[in-house]
């Protein structure tokens, strides 16, 4: 599920929009969650939250094996945040009275997620780049 939640000016802690914001979660959702949202449990929702070490204490095989998952979950998501910000009006100060910043920011999810769907996954190869490329090795 994707979500995208308004804008709020200068710097706002991710909790505090939560508690604001008043999100409705479907049931029995996982909830992927960085220290930004340390506290915040929605009901009817598995959450999930790195384990620290403690002092004195080591982590347990099961406890690392789990933010090895959750970590990997969360980089995916810190890589969308950074595919956005490549538009720099998004991470930039919003100094433009004409356009709304929702607005804003949904334009550059929206150029994003082109960039997402069109992107090439494969090189184009002819089969007469495979027969130049063995020629070339032949007489090497």
């Amino acid at each position: 599920m994707a979500f995208l939640s308004t804008t709020y000016p200068g710097s706002v802690h991710d909790k505090k929009i939560c508690d604001i914001e008043a999100y409705i979660f479907p049931n029995q959702a996982d909830f992927f969650k960085d220290k930004g949202f340390q506290g915040f449990e929605p009901p009817n929702v598995t959450s999930y939250q790195p384990k620290k070490k403690l002092p004195n204490e080591d982590v347990s095989c099961i406890d690392m094996v789990l933010n090895r998952v959750i970590g990997t979950v969360r980089v995916g998501v810190e890589h969308v945040i950074a595919g956005v910000k490549r538009s720099r009006i998004v991470k930039d100060i919003f100094r433009n009275y004409v356009l709304d910043p929702d607005d804003v920011m949904s334009i550059a999810c929206g150029l994003h997620n082109f960039r997402v769907r069109h992107r090439s996954t494969s090189i184009d190869i002819t089969p007469i780049d495979i027969f130049l490329n063995a020629m070339a090795l032949e007489f090497q």
